[in-house]
């Protein structure tokens, strides 16, 4: 008898007692590992996707994960930017705003004072702001105090400089439009400081020195220069 009694407490025992809540099940949301890089004298978006991620068209990605820039053809040397350590499938879109500042076509030198470096990104939407259009406030050759200050803003007017990101001399001409320029030496480093001012004068006339020298320009023109 004693032993029904037992039985029969543990049996209501067990259907009276609330079921175990099972523990929650958690999501796994993978962890997305950064490191840091810190700008350096002569880089650019470009050139920092290039190193990074393998090709320069993944500057996109250094915007977006970066609110600190806020013009992509500015960037600041010593800037401490976040780089994925794992390349996207893909390169990721920037907002609209941003790419409105976006320079419509690369241009032939990269702006890359001793504290500025400027990027010349290539074209990401149809939606961007053109260049100054040619007029009269657009010069057809620069004073000397106008020369002074692109190079100066270019590379502190260093004409050997060559750091490597494929821009050279004092006005950081590119490769491709120094040899255009037809001046006899390789590369602009290598020439001497007039023959690139030479060099810059016939640039301006047949182009435009806001097309060719963007940024620099804008300070210029900022300065009461242009």
């Amino acid at each position: 008898m004693e032993k029904g009694i037992v039985a029969g407490a543990l049996f209501l025992t067990s259907i009276l007692s609330p079921a175990p809540t099972p523990a929650p099940k958690t999501s796994h949301i993978p962890q997305i590992e950064m490191s840091v890089y810190r700008v350096k004298e002569g880089d650019s978006l470009q050139s920092i996707a290039k190193e990074k991620y393998g090709s320069q068209d993944y500057w996109t990605n250094i915007v977006a994960d970066n609110q600190i820039i806020k013009d992509p053809n500015v960037i600041e040397k010593d800037w401490e930017l976040k780089i994925e350590s794992k390349k996207t499938d893909k390169p990721k879109e920037v907002t609209a705003p941003i790419a409105q500042t976006v320079n419509p076509q690369p241009t032939a030198t990269q702006e890359a004072n001793p504290n500025t470096t400027v990027t010349n990104a290539p074209l990401v939407t149809q939606n961007t702001t053109p260049a100054p259009a040619q007029t009269n406030a657009t010069p057809n050759s620069l004073t000397d105090s106008q020369i002074n200050f692109l190079g100066n803003c270019e590379s502190g007017m260093t004409a050997a400089r060559n750091s490597g990101n494929g821009f050279y001399g004092a006005f950081q001409f590119s490769q491709g439009t120094w040899n255009s320029m037809g001046t006899g030496y390789e590369r602009a480093d290598l020439a001497p400081l007039d023959v690139q001012i030479a060099a810059v004068q016939r640039l301006v006339a047949r182009s435009s020195v806001f097309g060719q020298f963007p940024g620099c320009s804008f300070r210029m023109r900022t300065a009461g220069l242009l």
